[in-house]
């Protein structure tokens, strides 16, 4: 029913085709359809081998990195250890693990170094 010219994207601002998805022989044709199939989760929020449920459970601190990326600590409580994560703010997030750690807790970024604390003292990273 629809053009080949229209494009998923195309559906978020085009005002053509809301008018044309709301004319009445589309309405009319909807309603002599059984059954129609819609996505539910859209394609930039379906679940990725870096973004599934459970991946990263216990994030403890977060800081902004360069270009739009955030530096994340994962912690993990039951053997005390944290991953310093990276994230690209993108759809769908891409999720890079930088470091294994000890019981790191705090993260601050400056410069393409991340220092996260951890009790022995302060651990430099360059990113």
């Amino acid at each position: 029913m629809l053009t080949g010219s229209n494009k998923p994207v195309d559906f978020l601002m085009d005002v053509d085709c809301i008018l044309y998805l709301t004319k009445g022989t589309v309405l009319e044709q909807l309603q002599k359809v059984g059954r129609m199939v819609h996505p539910v989760v859209p394609d930039r929020y379906k679940v990725t081998e870096t973004n599934r449920s459970g991946l990263y459970p216990h994030p403890m601190a977060v800081t902004l990195g360069d270009h739009g990326r955030l530096l994340v600590s994962d912690y993990k409580p039951m053997n005390k250890t944290t991953r310093l994560l990276q994230v690209r703010l993108h759809s769908p997030a891409e999720v890079k693990i930088i470091e294994e750690l000890g019981d790191a807790r705090n993260i601050m970024y400056l410069k393409s170094t991340a220092y996260v604390s951890e009790p022995t003292g302060i651990n430099v990273i360059s990113i």
